[in-house]
């Protein structure tokens, strides 16, 4: 006959299993963070892998390989979150949903910890709620880091110091935040305890902390795929734009996805390097004769008043299109007769 510990931990881990798949469908409804979007282009593979032959394939992956150090060194970040989810996204792919459920993942296996620590439970609503909060997104490294912190402790209970010592340095690799996590797990070592009470309290502030964290992305503003293809609703394939979209921002994201593509047809980016002021009108004239002009760049940069007071001689503003700190905007030709 099972013990009430073990049946009570089943269904613990079902209903945060349940709590943690309506988070992850969630969160694929919701917006794109920078940092997320700085997450996914430091693990972006451009060589082709899977649909190439043995030797281009490894071709490929010494070329993903050398652009991922590239790119962490660019950053300065603990390496092992983001070689994980590079490895993850290889096999997965680069899709929001494909991409936040491996941080989830992560978290599932934190919060079960979390359960069989019987961890007191002050420490495991703050650790519940800060990992909740944190696994939000694709830059969750913290879930990380407390899975192998709790494993850690987990290890040090039953005095497998070797294990211990593998995952520590783990935790430290993964988020400089592990000299402040680590020792609130080793504390929960000291005082936990083994009532299954406290326990069943534990797993019901993960569950409520996980379903609340469910509602969140659903108040966001909208998502960013929503605004590129009301954009593209109304653009025609003749339309110029102008852009200034950052290589690691979400608008690039979106922009390497087929269904949401914004360089399409003709498209000027001045975001790969700087541009005087004569340079920018000389920009702009290029297309002034366009019945409409697509305006695609941060909201507060100094080059987006200059193209705006550029184009504003011979197209005046007709559709605006709300898309975070970004400006996608539709400016029309001037016809005679006008103001």
């Amino acid at each position: 006959m099972r013990s009430p510990v073990t049946v009570f931990s089943a269904a613990a881990l079902m209903l945060m299993f349940f709590a943690a798949a309506l988070l992850t469908i969630a969160l694929s409804k919701g917006r794109l963070s920078d940092a997320e979007a700085t997450a996914l282009w430091i693990v972006r593979d451009d060589a082709p892998v899977w649909a190439v032959g043995p030797r281009d394939a490894l071709r490929g992956l010494r070329a993903n390989l050398s652009d991922f150090v590239t790119r962490m060194r660019e950053n300065v970040r603990p390496p092992l979150y983001y070689a994980a989810l590079d490895g993850w996204t290889l096999m997965a792919g680069e899709r929001l949903f494909a991409a936040r459920i491996f941080s989830t993942f992560a978290a599932m296996i934190a919060a079960a910890t979390l359960v069989r620590l019987n961890t007191p439970q002050p420490v495991a609503a703050l650790t519940g709620l800060i990992l909740c909060a944190l696994t939000s997104a694709v830059v969750a490294p913290a879930a990380l880091l407390l899975m192998f912190a709790l494993f850690a402790t987990l290890a040090l209970r039953r005095g497998q110091i070797t294990c211990c010592v593998l995952a520590l340095p783990a935790a430290l690799l993964t988020h400089v935040a592990a000299i402040v996590l680590l020792p609130l797990a080793v504390y929960s070592w000291w005082r936990t305890t083994r009532t299954i009470a406290r326990g069943e309290r534990i797993a019901v502030g993960v569950v409520a902390a996980m379903t609340i964290a469910v509602c969140a992305p659903l108040l966001m503003r909208p998502h960013w795929g929503d605004a590129i293809r009301a954009m593209n609703d109304q653009r025609a394939p003749t339309d110029p734009a102008i852009t200034m979209i950052e290589r690691d921002s979400p608008l690039a994201y979106f922009d390497r996805q087929p269904g949401t593509r914004v360089r399409q047809g003709i498209s000027l980016d001045v975001a790969w390097r700087d541009h005087s002021q004569a340079e920018i009108t000389a920009l702009v004239s290029s297309v002034s004769g366009a019945p409409a002009v697509w305006v695609i760049m941060p909201r507060d940069h100094p080059k987006t008043g200059q193209v705006i007071a550029s184009l504003e001689p011979t197209h005046a503003q007709s559709i605006t299109i709300e898309a975070g700190d970004m400006l996608l905007r539709r400016y029309d030709q001037i016809t005679a007769g006008e103001p």
